[in-house]
C-alpha cells in the first residue's frame, strides 16, 4: 500500500510517533466526501485504461506487434496501480466488480460501435444490466 508518513505526539507521553496513513485517507469529516468521490474517480481512470489495455492487446496479435503489445502492459499496470489506490477508500470487492465491469462493458461497446461487432437487443441487454449493476454498486456504496 503506498502511504504517507504522519506524525504525531504519542498519547501517553511526549515522544513523537509516526504511523502511516494511506494517500487517500481524510482526518476531516467535510473533506471525507472530496475524498470518496477521488477514489471514485480513480476508479473509472483504472477502468478506462482497463478498455485501452484490451483494445491495445487484441491490436498486438498475440504479442508479435511490439508497440501494441507495450502499450497494452503499461496500461494494464497503469490500471492495476489506479484500482489500488482507489481500494483504500472503497471496499475491494466492490472496487474489483466496477472495475471489470467498466472494462467489459467498454470494450464491448468499443467492438459494436468501432469494430462493426453486434448489436443485437439481447447482447445490448446484458451490456446495459452490467451497466446497472455498477451503478447499483456506487449508489449503494457506504449504505448497505
Amino acid at each position: 500500500m503506498i502511504a504517507i508518513l504522519h506524525t504525531g505526539l504519542c498519547r501517553f507521553a511526549a515522544l513523537p510517533t509516526a504511523r502511516a496513513m494511506p494517500i487517500l485517507s481524510a482526518p476531516q469529516h467535510g473533506v471525507r466526501k472530496g475524498i470518496e468521490v477521488m477514489a471514485w474517480l480513480l476508479l473509472a481512470i483504472a477502468g478506462f485504461f482497463e478498455i485501452a489495455m484490451a483494445l491495445a492487446l487484441e491490436s498486438a496479435h498475440g504479442w508479435s506487434r511490439l508497440w501494441p503489445s507495450a502499450a497494452g502492459l503499461v496500461c494494464a499496470l497503469a490500471s492495476v496501480v489506479l484500482l489500488t489506490l482507489a481500494v483504500e477508500r472503497i471496499p475491494g470487492t466492490t472496487a474489483y466488480t466496477v472495475w471489470t465491469g467498466i472494462g467489459a462493458v467498454g470494450v464491448s461497446l468499443v467492438g459494436i460501435v468501432a469494430l462493426g461487432e453486434s448489436a443485437h437487443p439481447l447482447r445490448l441487454l446484458c451490456i446495459v444490466s452490467v451497466f446497472a449493476g455498477i451503478m447499483g454498486l456506487h449508489l449503494l456504496e457506504g449504505r448497505v
